[in-house]
């Protein structure tokens, strides 16, 4: 036998929060998939799953090592093509340069994964939600509960699972960590919940958002882009603590967040900061 790397690259990712409607592919879910007909398949053993870097980021790549025979790896690669035909199928529109590959490791690999391990594990990446999980009645279009895999990481003695939950419902977000719950005692998994920030519900009458408008309005001559978007700021934070604050957030055009490509508009940050400077002279007034 001997030790072989399957990869899964070339995907876009994105932010999780403000591209996750975007439907674009997640290298873990798409090992997870991989993962589960090849040992339904073949008698291989798998010594590693990693995948992703944050969990506020649509994964881009993933690895599982395995072992198998010569005889199996040539098997699986063609399984490996097919797979890969089938998710540029799948994303051809939002994601289509996905790549999957094999390759022989020249290192021999001294531990794998019990059977047992092995199966929970795969079934971890099979049900565990990515993705929209309910859009918002109020404003249309708007995202508003949303669950993203985004990291997945083995350790010397446990498998990593960190997956961001987003929602601006309080309750929503609770539901999502509940299945996550289902999932880690079906799969007898220990779950841990850390980094939560509040939810962060838009206020209908806000007195600082009509001074922005006003503001706006008067340096540039047109209205203001005003919209809600799916992702976690530290407004949440300020609004638990003090329940009647009137906040909004703000700023510079920025392209796409939380991959390789992420960059900012200079000239309009630069915009945003005499913008800034004439509302809150708006407000001293």
């Amino acid at each position: 036998t001997r030790a072989y790397s399957i990869q899964i690259k070339g995907l876009k990712g994105g932010h999780s929060g403000a591209d996750i409607h975007l439907q674009r592919a997640n290298a873990n879910k798409l090992m997870g998939r991989v993962l589960y007909n090849l040992i339904h398949q073949f008698p291989i053993r798998i010594a590693s799953i990693d995948g992703g870097l944050m969990d506020n980021a649509i994964s881009r790549e993933a690895e599982a090592i395995i072992v198998c025979t010569d005889r199996e790896a040539m098997e699986i690669q063609k399984k490996l093509q097919e797979f890969e035909q089938v998710f540029r199928q799948e994303h051809r529109s939002n994601d289509g340069e996905i790549n999957i590959t094999c390759h022989t490791l020249s290192e021999k690999v001294m531990k794998a994964f019990t059977p047992d391990v092995a199966k929970r594990a795969i079934d971890i990446l099979m049900l565990i939600p990515y993705g929209v999980e309910t859009m918002s009645m109020e404003m249309a279009g708007l995202v508003e509960s949303s669950s993203n895999i985004g990291i997945v990481k083995t350790e010397e003695d446990a498998i990593f699972f960190h997956n961001a939950l987003r929602s601006n419902i309080e309750s929503k977000k609770q539901l999502i960590y509940e299945k996550m719950l289902c999932i880690a005692d079906l799969t007898g998994a220990e779950i841990t919940s850390t980094a939560e920030y509040p939810a962060w519900e838009w206020r209908q009458e806000s007195p600082l958002l009509e001074l922005f408008r006003e503001t706006y309005r008067r340096m540039y001559g047109k209205e203001a882009k005003v919209e809600a978007i799916h992702a976690g700021l530290e407004c949440g934070l300020f609004k638990n603590k003090i329940s009647d604050l009137d906040v909004i957030s703000f700023g510079p055009d920025m392209f796409d967040v939380h991959t390789p490509d992420e960059r900012l508009s200079i000239s309009s940050t630069r915009r945003m900061w005499e913008f800034l400077k004439e509302v809150l002279r708006g407000m001293k007034e």
